[in-house]
């Protein structure tokens, strides 16, 4: 599916949403639990196993950044710089800390928040406290 560009007749295609497999298997909603990573860690050279070297028709990639190495930015940036794709953080329990992280790496969005994430608590407020801390951070919600 490539973007394309939308009309009278229809909306446009801005490119593709992978939500997944680096997420977390504690809050992979309706995604099927055989298909989610299977290691605790994820890194740049498994997302290009994974997805291939062109994400030409990739627009957004949803990652737990719990599944990356405590401050590796590897996977983040090979996507944000290599593959010029949006990188969102969701179906994560990842805290406030690990979350910071993620967005100083590059991470610029939050998949459907307050849906598969950690709820936000005053000692910790997890990915939604980004929201508080960080301007460049956007969402998309269930509605």
């Amino acid at each position: 599916m490539k973007p394309a560009a939308g009309g009278v007749h229809g909306a446009a295609i801005v490119g593709i949403h992978l939500e997944g497999p680096f997420i977390s298997r504690k809050k992979k909603g309706a995604h099927c639990e055989g298909y989610i990573w299977d290691k605790e860690v994820a890194t740049a050279q498994d997302m290009e196993s994974m997805y291939g070297s062109d994400l030409g028709n990739v627009s957004i990639v949803t990652l737990a950044p719990e599944l990356h190495a405590a401050g590796d930015c590897s996977a983040v940036r090979w996507l944000t710089e290599r593959q010029r794709v949006c990188v969102s953080l969701g179906h994560s329990t990842a805290d406030l800390a690990r979350a910071t992280v993620a967005v100083d790496c590059g991470a610029r969005f939050i998949t459907h928040l307050f849906n598969a994430m950690l709820p936000f608590h005053h000692r910790d407020p997890g990915l939604v406290g980004l929201l508080s801390t960080r301007r460049h951070v956007f969402y998309g919600i269930i509605a």
